[in-house]
């Protein structure tokens, strides 16, 4: 349920600011899954949703080998991470934006 509400926010937001949505799920078969991929013109945020108020390194785990793959692919695209959590206070750990 709290995925769903913050895609809905961001959603909301971008539909506000009369953007496209641009929001997109990703899972490949090699185990690489997002909660959210959010396009703009010259980038894509990789977003992951969890409810707990405690991040753990785990956590990351598929936003950092996301954007090893999307380096991989296109070295001028850039990839902006964000973990979304339960949590109180923001940080960033390991170059991911923790909210």
């Amino acid at each position: 349920m709290f995925e769903s509400w913050v895609a809905a926010e961001i959603y909301k937001a971008r539909a506000h600011a009369g953007l496209p949505p641009g929001l997109f799920h990703i899972r490949v078969d090699r185990g690489l899954e997002l909660d959210l991929l959010v396009q703009t013109d010259s980038r894509v945020v990789g977003v992951e949703v969890k409810s707990g108020a405690t991040v753990v390194s785990e956590f990351l785990r598929s936003l950092l080998r996301f954007r090893d793959a999307i380096s991989d692919l296109d070295p001028h695209l850039e990839a902006t991470l964000r973990l979304v959590s339960g949590g109180e206070r923001g940080a960033t750990q390991r170059g991911v934006r923790v909210i």
